[in-house]
């Protein structure tokens, strides 16, 4: 519930400067930044917080629960054509999670944290939802090639186990956003990751014991958690 409060502040933040520059450029005709041989250059954010006593998950009852999820992505490209693009996508994502909870009679604490880089192509199609261009709708596909590692802990009281992984992974993703232009080629996104598919490879190392693992998801899901806010400079 906090995450979903922290989001709707965030927009309510950015209602009264968008609703400035719209009064103040009404005029301003913005088809001029998606055509045929500009550029442009971003970066978002998301994040998702929870933290809570006594929640329960399936079978089990968390005594204490606490995680945070956050991701920042820089992206780039140029318009090959009117209203289309080519470019390259950076993303960090890291996640921190803490449970307690008890178990045969013990309190048991866990600890893990991961973090994950990704990197690749990107195609983008603008559809304007005004005369001017002011507000449109854009849809991205991305191909992105990832790395992350990953360290969880469990504590009983008498006895610590660790867990080290590795990942490889391959994801083809479709992002479909809206885009506000402000003035001078600035813009606002809002944009919500849809459709992923994903292929991973895993490797862990739990107390000396060897893993391997090769997995495949297909994702569809409408999440609020996962939209991310941002910024556009086109030039």
């Amino acid at each position: 519930m906090n995450s979903y409060k922290w989001i709707l502040s965030l927009l309510l933040l950015l209602h009264f400067p968008l609703y400035h520059a719209s009064a103040q450029d009404a005029g301003e005709d913005f088809n001029t930044w998606t055509v045929k041989g500009r550029d442009f250059l971003g970066l978002n954010f998301s994040v998702a917080h929870q933290e809570g006593t006594n929640v329960n998950r399936l079978v089990t009852n968390y005594t204490d629960l606490y995680s945070l999820d956050w991701a920042v992505r820089m992206y780039g490209g140029h318009f090959i054509k009117d209203n289309m693009t080519l470019g390259v996508l950076f993303e960090w994502d890291q996640k921190t999670e803490d449970r307690t909870y008890e178990q045969d009679g013990k309190t048991i604490q866990t600890h893990l944290f991961s973090r994950t880089f990704l990197a690749g192509p990107t195609f983008r199609s603008y559809l304007p939802l005004s005369k001017n261009n002011r507000v449109g709708i854009f849809n991205e596909a991305n191909l992105l090639f990832g790395y992350g590692k990953s360290v969880e802990q469990s504590d009983d009281g008498s006895e610590i186990s660790r867990g080290i992984s590795n990942s490889y992974n391959l994801r083809l993703g479709l992002t479909p956003g809206i885009n506000f232009f402000i003035s001078q080629g600035w813009a606002f996104e809002l944009s919500l990751a849809l459709l992923g598919l994903e292929t991973q490879v895993t490797t862990s190392d739990v107390d000396g014991v060897e893993s391997r693992v090769t997995s495949n998801d297909v994702n569809f899901s409408v999440n609020i958690l996962s939209l991310k806010l941002g910024v556009t400079k086109y030039f």
